[in-house]
């Protein structure tokens, strides 16, 4: 028999709508053996339990769950028959549940796992760190620390891409823990959307509608001269009591964010952010009025700018907590540093790989075949001296060639091109039936002249995009290093589609799928893509004269070439298939209080 004093009975009350409740045997750890018998109850994401042994009652938040599993168990000290146990990993520790049953067990597991997957668009509803934080706040301000957005420029004031700041923060809703941010999928700027946008969206905003009355009034007291100093210290031990009045998450998660943004003010002679830029930003969107209207907006900021500027006094931090912040995202700068080193020296590694590749000396069904070591930093020159010399053959006008879909279509590797990285990014679907092949260089002395004199080239040509057999009939303009295609002359309309000529391969030949209308044609891909496109043309001559001068484009090394912004092709070409991905949608509260941004798209 044991007695409960009114505190417990006054929280124990409180926990009477459960959805769950029983004897359960808990262990905190793996190392410990020793088992307690303890009674829980279930009640939303809180996992309550009386310890009879401590006489105390505390509690798992379910919110702050990396991952739950069931385990076979194997303590030799356990009298029970049933030994399966269930993890609940949370950060920095793992607690251990046993229940007596088999039954009772599948229905205690079922229960945790509803509880700790459901969440919802409000603050209390979300998945928490250890801090008592948000992920998504948490790992969006670790990524800015953490990658050189401190110093960036325009820091939360310049946006990202509407599109993928969407994309975040509905990833962040659907998994939180399984985001992964870096650097080469966002930007900062994209992170710092997704950021803004989450507390915007909030259905009740971070400093909360009960309190905003109270935090504008103080906000916009009136400071008198002959009393200046002690009328803003009133003002401040307001701001001091009103945070203690907020919820205990939106109060952490204040303190994170507003200790971040007092971060990113240090660097303002870097990143141009000073703490009324900051606050100029955050102050409507961490506060919004019950009446929807804007009136109130130069408070907020204010409210927002003394918090930055008096954030160590209004939370109570130290500086050796400040000190400790700042070597901990030190370390993890350093860490990253040391990561990006390893991932560099991995692929210089993978450079000086060598793969044999199978190569043929004239066509595949009638010529020598030979195999010869390549690793990808080996380029066309280098490769095509090496077989030469080592073949002794005779002559200077070898070319090494590529030849993809069953031979039909054919190209000579640009001397700058890496064989090995061509060869690799082959369509799988056409792979088997392509090779490479040292043969006399086909074009030259049909191409030499157009190659020496030529300007720009323009005329009509028959086009198909690759994606049906359908050729269609569009005016081509060749100039500055960029292919565009038009409805009508050039003159007289906007180009429906064009391409940076240094980002084409370009084969000789068309699929006899595709069914050409002449038989002087050429094929080509587009960057990283597999669809080939082609365009025929009426003469043998025009073939010649448009290769030419698309070659002459492709002879150096593209990353030399630069381009007008008057010739580059609109962005996205007409003939592109773009299709919007479809991002699941969060049930979201839109308030009208809060300011529109461009990170909403």
């Amino acid at each position: 028999m044991f007695c409960i004093n009114s505190n417990q009975k006054f929280q124990f009350n409180s926990y009477q709508k459960f959805q769950f409740a029983g004897f359960l045997h808990k262990k905190d750890g793996a190392a410990t053996t020793n088992w307690q018998r303890l009674w829980f109850v279930l009640k939303g994401k809180s996992l309550m339990f009386y310890s009879v042994t401590n006489d105390s009652i505390d509690e798992i938040d379910l919110r702050k769950v990396v991952t739950l599993s069931r385990q076979e168990g194997s303590d030799r000290n356990s009298t029970s028959e049933f030994n399966q146990y269930i993890s609940v990993v949370l950060p920095g520790k793992i607690v251990y549940l046993r229940a007596e049953t088999k039954q009772a067990s599948d229905a205690w597991f079922g229960a945790l796992q509803k509880a700790a997957a459901h969440k919802g668009p409000a603050l209390d509803q979300q998945q928490l760190t250890g801090e008592n934080v948000p992920i998504i706040v948490s790992e969006c301000i670790k990524f800015v620390a953490t990658h050189d957005g401190l110093t960036t420029e325009g820091i939360y004031r310049l946006s990202g891409t509407s599109s993928i700041i969407s994309k975040l923060v509905n990833m962040f809703a659907e998994d939180p823990r399984g985001v992964r941010l870096n650097p080469e999928d966002y930007t900062i700027h994209d992170v710092t959307g997704a950021l803004k946008k989450y507390f915007r969206e909030l259905p009740d905003p971070l400093m909360t509608q009960k309190l905003y009355k109270e935090w504008i009034d103080k906000a916009g007291e009136t400071i008198k001269p002959n009393k200046k100093c002690q009328d803003h210290d009133t003002k401040l031990q307001w701001y001091h009591y009103l945070l203690r009045e907020m919820p205990s998450i939106n109060y952490d998660t204040l303190k994170v964010l507003i200790g971040h943004l007092s971060s990113v003010s240090a660097y303002a002679t870097e990143n141009k952010m000073y703490t009324k830029n900051l606050a100029a930003v955050f102050g409507p969107t961490l506060m919004a009025s019950s009446d929807q209207s804007f009136h109130n907006t130069d408070k907020e900021i204010k409210v927002i700018a003394d918090l930055i500027d008096y954030y160590t006094w209004l939370f109570g931090v130290s500086d050796e907590e400040i000190t400790k912040e700042r070597d901990k995202e030190e370390k993890y700068r350093d860490g990253l540093a040391k990561l990006k080193e390893a991932q560099q020296a991995a692929r210089r590694s993978e450079m000086d790989m060598d793969l044999l590749v199978e190569m043929f000396i004239g066509s595949k069904e009638t010529g020598q075949s030979i195999n010869i070591k390549l690793n990808r930093s080996q380029t066309a020159d280098e490769i095509l001296n090496q077989v030469v010399a080592q073949q002794q053959m005779p002559g200077d006008n070898w070319a090494l060639v590529e030849k993809i879909s069953n031979g039909e279509l054919e190209r000579l590797f640009h001397g700058y091109e890496r064989v090995l990285v061509d060869i690799m990014a082959w369509n799988p679907q056409i792979a088997a039936g392509n090779y490479v092949c040292i043969k006399e260089n086909p074009l030259q002395p049909h191409i030499s002249l157009y190659i020496k004199s030529m300007h720009a080239w323009n005329g009509f040509l028959k086009y198909c995009d690759g994606v049906t057999r359908k050729w269609k009939r569009y005016h081509f303009d060749l100039s500055s290093n960029v292919l565009n295609y038009y409805r009508d002359n050039k003159s007289n309309s906007n180009p429906l589609g064009g391409w940076k000529v240094a980002e084409l391969k370009i084969y000789m030949g068309v699929e006899k799928k595709k069914q050409p209308p002449t038989e002087w044609g050429i094929s080509f891909t587009v960057g990283a893509e597999h669809t080939i496109r082609a365009i025929c043309f009426e003469r043998q001559d025009d073939l010649y004269m448009w290769l030419g001068g698309l070659l002459k484009s492709k002879i150096v090394d593209p990353s030399l070439l630069t381009y007008s912004q008057a010739n580059l092709p609109p962005t996205p070409t007409r003939d592109s298939k773009h299709r919007r991905s479809k991002i699941p949608k969060f049930p979201l509260n839109w308030r009208k209080s809060r300011m529109p941004s461009i990170d909403d798209g």
